[in-house]
């Protein structure tokens, strides 16, 4: 049996419908503005995990031999044995290795913010998700304890420096890769918690990334600044070995 709407009092009509249709809107504006916290809480990530990432740039060999050509070009007469070039291949790595660390930790309080943010929109509507994600604080935290525990430890023991800056570096690139990967796996599961679509396209956008960064043989603006910087003293190192080469030929 069809139930004949039309005998129904207009007014009855009017009092079932509304709710429902209120209930719906609200629904579709609640959902609405819940992606919206979402993708928001996805942006602020990726963009905190983007510069992070330059820490995964550890091997600085390809850039040089691209760079080193690019002076030889500028340089016709250079003349470099194969031990002055370890030598300026073993100045040039710390510097790079400091200067990505500097490009990561710039402006460093408003990243730690807007990861905070994101922490917060997303806690929103999916709290045991925003308590999982939390974590990749913890790391960065552990990570400046131990800076400060080998500080203290070592003090002011000119001996050791030298161990020190090693073990230094070594326990910062754990920790950095640590706290990246922490990060990289938290931004997926944010992805992913909006759409698969959205899952696929930051898992291949973090792919894209890090393939840049571990694989390519480009340098990077930031590296061709500081060859050209170093251009002088590449002369200078190309004078002094060309002087003792003819010394030597001399004797």
């Amino acid at each position: 049996m069809i139930f004949d709407f039309s005998n129904l009092d207009t007014k009855l009509l009017i009092a079932i419908i509304a709710p429902i249709s209120a209930c719906i809107g609200y629904s579709y504006r609640a959902r609405t503005e819940s992606k919206k916290k979402q993708k928001r809480a996805l942006y602020l990530m990726l963009e905190v995990w983007h510069r992070l990432s330059v820490n995964y740039k550890k091997d600085f060999r390809p850039e040089f031999i691209y760079l080193f050509k690019k002076i030889e070009n500028k340089i016709p007469d250079l003349k470099l044995s194969e031990d002055d070039i370890n030598i300026m291949y073993d100045t040039f790595e710390p510097v790079l290795l400091e200067k990505m660390k500097g490009i990561s930790q710039e402006d460093l309080e408003d990243y730690q913010n807007k990861f905070k943010e994101a922490i917060i929109l997303t806690s929103e509507d999916n709290p045991i998700l925003a308590y999982e994600i939390s974590h990749s604080v913890l790391i960065s935290k552990i990570s400046d304890d131990v800076n400060s525990m080998f500080s203290k430890f070592l003090g002011n023991n000119t001996s050791q420096e030298e161990n020190e800056r090693k073990l230094r570096r070594l326990v910062e690139s754990i920790f950095d890769v640590k706290a990246i990967e922490s990060l990289e796996d938290d931004v997926k599961k944010v992805a992913r918690s909006i759409s698969i679509f959205d899952f696929i396209r930051v898992k291949n956008k973090i792919k894209k990334r890090k393939n840049f960064l571990l694989n390519s043989h480009k340098a990077d603006p930031e590296i061709e600044r500081l060859a050209s910087s170093f251009l002088d003293g590449v002369k200078m190192l190309s004078e002094d070995s060309n002087k003792k080469h003819k010394a030597e030929a001399e004797i």
